[in-house]
């Protein structure tokens, strides 16, 4: 992620935040427009910039006075875009502005999970149409509006969509929000609920020995291999969305290995040793916690836990896995898990093409997986003979 501090030069500027977006290639953005004082139109022109980006993931625009028709463009903009975080605190977008979001956020295109609403002369109007949006949203994880005037009709209209939602664990309404304190408690009490019940449902999955519940694996295997010089590297640093360098790009020795996340822009990754089983588990976690009566499963899976006195099947490797797994990360894992919904995990292998490697190819190369040959066509005519043999 890399983060951005934007200074806004004049009106009309949006092919410089275009321009801005990919300055240092296809790689995930995190933007600041804070304290700019920036109006209504430069609101709508941001937006404008941002709804053709494939790149910015969280956006902060507290302190400036976007309005309501700035509000309404960045909760377009969220459609096309896939930001997860936006911070619109003290902007004055208003119920209309409010509105526009709780609409956006019941699109499943509208990738945000965490929206700052702080200081927004937001009222009940706007809480009652985000309660509604928070019934049917899977994605939403925390919202913060303190410093609005929502009211008690809305504390309780947030009440009632919490009994619906699994997936929020964050409300923040303030003290001076006009939700009595009765209602607040009842509102915290189901956002823990949630928070227990994703914790220990993922905790169980990781370290279940043999879970009933099966999920896609989403992995694979990509062998890419040809002769030396012909470019595998370079067409390896394109797929994981880097740029093109060739003083960077030295001959393989030997096999390298790299891992990419396949969503329509691939991205490098890290790994841990148990990062496979924590991934599935969060998937599983994701696929549940979204369906029907979550909250009622999980209740019915308790009342029959404490009616048993069966001991634990779980394997050894699964007890320390969970013994030493942090459950407060659990909230990022599932956010990851739902923004990569349908992503392939893929470990790339790199094969040295150079004929004194070939013998430990055969060591390494598998049945199962997908091969990339990568040739160099010209080499067709000038090297027939032994690129036809290759």
């Amino acid at each position: 992620m890399v983060k951005l501090q934007y200074k806004w030069a004049h009106a009309g500027d949006s092919k410089r935040i275009t321009e801005l977006l990919y300055k240092d290639g296809p790689t995930s953005k995190a933007i600041s427009f804070s304290g700019l004082r920036l109006g209504e139109n430069e609101g709508v022109e941001i937006a404008t910039a941002l709804s053709t980006s494939t790149v910015c993931r969280a956006l902060d625009y507290c302190n400036n006075n976007f309005g309501p028709r700035g509000a309404i463009a960045m909760s377009e903009a969220s459609l096309s875009c896939p930001i997860y975080t936006m911070c619109l605190h003290t902007n004055g977008i208003g119920d209309e502005g409010m509105i526009a979001f709780a609409e956006a956020l019941k699109s499943d295109t509208c990738y945000l999970r965490e929206l700052y609403l702080a200081s927004n002369n937001i009222t009940s109007v706007g809480a009652i149409a985000l309660a509604d949006a928070l019934k049917v949203n899977t994605r939403l994880f925390a919202v913060y509006l303190s410093g609005n005037d929502v009211g008690e009709t809305g504390g309780l209209a947030f009440e009632e969509a919490l009994k619906q939602n699994s997936t929020m664990t964050t409300l923040r309404l303030g003290h001076n929000s006009g939700v009595s304190p009765e209602t607040q408690l009842r509102i915290q009490a189901l956002l823990q609920e949630n928070t227990r019940n994703q914790k220990e449902f993922f905790n169980e999955v990781l370290s279940s020995a043999t879970s009933v519940i099966s999920h896609p694996w989403h992995q694979a295997k990509l062998m890419v291999i040809g002769q030396g010089r012909a470019g595998k590297t370079s067409t390896i640093r394109s797929l994981s969305g880097k740029l093109f360098n060739p003083d960077v790009v030295a001959s393989t020795v030997g096999v390298e290995t790299s891992t990419v996340k396949a969503l329509s822009l691939w991205e490098n990754t890290k790994r841990e040793n148990d990062a496979y089983l924590k991934e599935i588990s969060v998937r599983i976690l994701s696929s549940e916690v979204h369906s029907p009566g979550f909250r009622q499963k999980r209740e019915m899976e308790k009342k029959k836990k404490k009616n048993t006195t069966k001991e634990s099947t779980y394997s050894p490797v699964a007890k320390m896995l969970v013994s030493k797994h942090d459950t407060t990360k659990v909230d990022n894992m599932l956010m990851e898990a739902q923004d990569d919904e349908g992503a392939m995990m893929i470990d790339i292998w790199d094969y040295g093409g150079q004929d004194v490697f070939h013998t430990l190819h055969h060591l390494l190369l598998t049945e199962y997986g997908l091969y990339l040959l990568i040739f160099n066509a010209s080499d067709m005519l000038s090297k027939s003979d032994e690129a036809v043999k290759y």
